[in-house]
C-alpha cells in the first residue's frame, strides 16, 4: 500500500469520525434543549435515586418524566443511552419566575473506527473516545402560561 492511499484512508476515517461527532453532538443538544424546556415549567425536580434512562418513564414523580424526555429525544438522535449523563438541573438564582434554570447533559461516544490500524501510522493520535457535553439555559416558567 503506498503512501497516497494510507494518507486517504486516513482522511477518509478522520471525516467519518468528525461527521460522527457532529451527529452525537446535534443529538445531545437536541436533548439538553428538551430537558430544558420540561425543566423550566418544572424547577422544584428533586432527584433522589439514581434515574437511568431504563427507570425513566412518562408516568412517575417529575424528576422520572424530566429524565424520560431527554432519554427519549437521545434515542430519537441515534445516541447510546447507557453513554448518557445528565446532571441535576441547576437553579443558581432561585426558583422565581424568569430565573435562569441551567441544564446540562453529557455522552461519552466511543469510536467506531478505534480498532482501525493504518499501515505504517498507526491511529495517527486518534481518540478512542470523545467526550461531549451541552447545557441550556432557559428561564424558569413557573406559573406562567
Amino acid at each position: 500500500m503506498s503512501f497516497g492511499a494510507a494518507f486517504l484512508l486516513l482522511v477518509i476515517v478522520v471525516l467519518f469520525e468528525s461527521s460522527m461527532i457532529f451527529r452525537s453532538y446535534i443529538g445531545v443538544l437536541n436533548s439538553v434543549r428538551e430537558g430544558a424546556m420540561f425543566a423550566a415549567h418544572h424547577p422544584d425536580l428533586t432527584f433522589g435515586a439514581e434515574i437511568t434512562c431504563e427507570s425513566a418513564s412518562p408516568d412517575g414523580g417529575d424528576a422520572v418524566v424530566f429524565m424520560w424526555h431527554i432519554c427519549q429525544e437521545a434515542i430519537a438522535s441515534g445516541l447510546d443511552p447507557d453513554y448518557l449523563q445528565v446532571l441535576p438541573p441547576e437553579t443558581p438564582e432561585g426558583t422565581d419566575p424568569q430565573d435562569p434554570i441551567i441544564v446540562t447533559v453529557e455522552y461519552e461516544l466511543v469510536n467506531p473506527t478505534h480498532g482501525i490500524l493504518l499501515p505504517w501510522l498507526g491511529r495517527m493520535g486518534l481518540l478512542e473516545s470523545f467526550h461531549i457535553s451541552a447545557s441550556s439555559e432557559v428561564p424558569i416558567r413557573f406559573g406562567l402560561e
